[in-house]
């Protein structure tokens, strides 16, 4: 596609190949703005599937405007739809694969979506299957040759110490634990956990996020006692309590703001003492700030505490109940990275993630990215998918590649899967043939539906040289709800065996974007557009002073 300015983009994705669809005419650009809403629909839903939406929604649309052209009662073919779209629902969800959970079946599904790209069907099937359905998967451009999934094990927040004088680099940290004398294997970061499941075979692309050490100043705690202060922080004394009633665990304290005075005083401690605190500025706006108090405090097991409604701090006893603990937190100029206890899953938490997805799902662009941030931080793993170097319109290509092998890896990890290739569509509208519907408009709007849905098997054999009857009339005599058209060995098979699968959700979403567009546009009687105005263009005219 012609981009404008910048590089042409080349891509097999659906959503994006009808976003950049224009006509000039205003009655056409109505249909195609039809089309777009059936794309976007299901690139919201689903996330892949766009392409089956759209040819299922198209061929249902030319064949009922047919028929009611011919004097068809469009509200009966309506029903009929509606009755046959329902019947389709009821057959699809008996119809799939109990087994979603199987990664062979994943890695089948995001194989298909990103259109035999083994290497990013791999990561993003590797990538869901670490972080779950649900979790966060950033995508990014690598530096190597290769595609790989990177699984971080840990959460983040996007701020880090207050002042650089909280901060040691480890020859800091060893030079002063070995003038102190202090061997206490505590003050010492954890030892890296063991391999899981995903980073121990030698084939996969799964790689340990365990940082290594470098050079950069960090405050790198472990087993803190953490205090989410929601205000400025300038008295010394909340200090000297929450440090009276961790005793010798070292203290992180996340605040809304610090007085500079206080904070002189500190880091003279932290310098000179050695004493074991850092102070985080957690200065976001608005309710996120508000927001990302209450899922630290989910996360460490913590309260907030609010200077303007809780009863000013001046005892050990005073804080006690507002404390809380990590595993590990490390922080450094510009993040702290925690890593939260194992027994860190109260409802609480799940009550946080259950709000972030909330967020997600009903947010803005803008807010979206927030909320992101927020599921990444209370998911406590991350994964990041690095992209293989190549040229911008490369990596673009493989990054919309990527984007349909997760989401279609998501969808089947969460709802299960289908035979693919169109097959099980295909199986459905041979079962309407039986739906008893009395009305004779009815039926044959249950028959245009059988026909429409149809449409993504007959595509796909005609794009790999097959005859559409011929090879559905094959399918339909092997009695099997698995058998299909394979267009890369072009014979048919068992799809499930040969990993030729769709994912459930994406197969209903095209279903009911038909069924919702058809109901719309065959009872409609007129379009209403903009008047379009032809412009001649201008004749190139010399200026009166060239000669």
């Amino acid at each position: 596609m012609e981009y404008e300015p910048g590089i042409p983009r080349v891509t097999k994705d659906g959503v994006t190949i009808i976003k950049n669809v224009w006509t000039g005419s205003g009655a056409v650009n109505v249909g195609v703005g039809l089309m777009k809403s059936v794309s976007g629909n299901a690139n919201k839903h689903s996330g892949d599937g766009t392409t089956s939406s759209t040819l299922v929604s198209s061929a249902l649309l030319r064949k009922g405007a047919k028929v009611v052209d011919a004097g068809v009662d469009p509200r009966k073919l309506r029903r009929g739809i509606q009755r046959a779209a329902e019947a389709t629902r009821e057959f699809l969800n008996q119809m799939a694969i109990a087994n979603s959970q199987n990664p062979k079946l994943i890695s089948a599904a995001a194989k298909i979506a990103a259109n035999g790209d083994e290497a990013l069907a791999e990561a993003a099937a590797k990538a869901v299957e670490a972080v779950g359905p649900n979790g966060v998967v950033y995508v990014e451009p690598g530096a190597g040759g290769k595609t790989e999934a990177v699984v971080l094990d840990f959460g983040a927040l996007l701020r880090g110490a207050s002042h650089q004088g909280f901060l040691k680099t480890p020859a800091e940290t060893a030079a002063k634990s070995a003038k102190s004398g202090d061997q206490n294997s505590s003050s010492k970061p954890p030892s890296p956990p063991a391999a899981n499941n995903l980073s121990s075979t030698a084939s996969s692309n799964i790689v340990s996020s365990w940082e290594t050490e470098s050079g950069e100043p960090v405050a790198d705690f472990s087993d803190p006692s953490v205090l989410l202060y929601l205000g400025e922080l300038r008295d010394a004394g909340v200090v000297e309590a929450c440090l009276a009633a961790t005793g010798e665990r070292p203290l992180v304290i996340f605040c809304a703001d610090a007085a500079e005075p206080l904070l002189a005083q500190l880091i003279f401690r932290v310098q000179k003492a050695n004493l074991k605190l850092c102070v985080v500025t957690v200065n976001f706006f608005g309710d996120y700030q508000h927001e990302t108090f209450e899922d630290l405090a989910a996360l460490f097991e913590a309260q907030v505490f609010s200077p303007s409604i809780n009863h000013p701090i001046k005892t050990a006893s005073d804080v006690s109940s507002f404390l809380g603990r990590a595993r590990r937190i490390r922080i450094d100029s510009s993040e702290t990275r925690f890593w939260s206890l194992p027994s860190s899953s109260s409802s609480k938490l799940q009550s946080r993630l259950l709000s972030a997805h909330k967020a997600f799902n009903l947010s803005s662009a803008t807010s979206r990215s927030l909320a992101l941030e927020r599921l990444s931080r209370l998911g406590g793993r991350q994964a990041v998918i690095r992209l293989a170097s190549g040229t911008q319109a490369s990596l673009n290509e493989a990054h919309d590649k990527l984007i349909d092998a997760l989401n279609a890896s998501r969808a089947a990890a969460t709802a299960g899967a289908l035979p693919g290739g169109g097959a099980a569509l295909l199986h459905a509208s041979f079962l309407l043939d039986f739906l008893p519907l009395e009305d004779l408009e009815e039926r044959l709007g249950a028959r245009i539906f059988a026909e429409a849905i149809k449409e993504p098997f007959v595509r796909i054999a005609e794009n790999g040289g097959g005859c559409a009857p011929l090879l559905a009339e094959q399918i339909r005599a092997a009695g099997n709800t698995n058998f299909g058209y394979d267009a890369r060995k072009e014979k048919v098979v068992d799809l499930v065996e040969a990993g030729v699968v769709d994912p459930l959700s994406n197969v209903i979403c095209a279903v009911e974007d038909a069924e919702s567009i058809a109901g719309l546009v065959l009872t409609c009687e007129v379009v209403v557009t903009e008047k379009t105005v032809y412009s001649p263009p201008k004749l190139n005219t010399y200026p009166s002073n060239m000669f």
